[in-house]
């Protein structure tokens, strides 16, 4: 069997970053927008900032709310829908729309998410039921949020720019986190683009190491 065939088996590490698009808020100014809450921690980061949060659902709720703050104050010409107004639909709607804070995001995990397909189900479907009742076009979906450095499997090879990041975080004892965001078609259901925004460096996991990251995202969405 050839090397080449067996790289191919090589599964996509958790480690891999995606860059964003150039313009990532093309598209998204002056439309109607369905926000997902993010809902996914991913474990296994070499200083333990995962396993440092003594309450994640607390961690998600603070995470969120941030991140619609800066989303609100950062791109006002965009109509967000955030889960509570799809939450508030459902309670007029029950048993039509599914809970948002139960959707499951986890195929666009860096270790499952393989580029130029539609989206599966079941997140397609309840997208599909949520903007029947809300008419919006697009999905924003935070898909997890995970923490730099991690550990690369041997035989992994990782691009240039992501590795030197990773070999002087770990020379400093930094860490940073880091959301993977997609954007998804809600008539199509066909995947716009999905990739990672990665914050600043720091020596430990603190609230404002997410406050700096959610703002940092809205301010990349921002762009046209």
């Amino acid at each position: 069997m050839s090397a080449a065939a067996c790289a191919a088996r090589v599964p996509p590490d958790p480690s891999d970053v995606r860059p964003l698009p150039v313009k990532p808020g093309l598209g998204l100014i002056g439309t109607r927008v369905i926000v997902l809450p993010m809902s996914s921690i991913r474990h296994g980061d070499v200083l333990g900032w995962a396993d440092s949060i003594a309450n994640p659902r607390d961690f998600l709720i603070d995470f969120n709310a941030r991140f619609e703050r800066a989303l609100t104050t950062r791109v006002p010409r965009t109509i967000w829908i955030f889960p509570v107004e799809i939450q508030r639909i459902a309670g007029r709607n029950p048993g039509y729309l599914a809970d948002p804070y139960g959707a499951d995001p986890s195929q666009f995990a860096p270790d499952r998410w393989r580029p130029g397909g539609k989206l599966e189900d079941p997140l397609a479907g309840d997208l599909r039921t949520y903007t029947s009742f809300v008419d919006a076009r697009v999905a924003l979906v935070p898909v997890e949020l995970r923490f730099f450095p991690r550990p690369v499997p041997p035989g992994h090879v990782l691009p240039p720019a992501v590795l030197a990041m990773n070999h002087a975080d770990s020379a400093s004892h930094m860490g940073r986190a880091l959301l993977r965001i997609a954007i998804v078609d809600t008539r199509t259901m066909m995947v716009m683009w999905a990739s990672d925004v990665i914050g600043d460096p720091a020596p430990k996991l603190t609230p404002d190491v997410t406050a700096k990251l959610a703002d940092q995202v809205a301010r990349l969405l921002a762009a046209e």
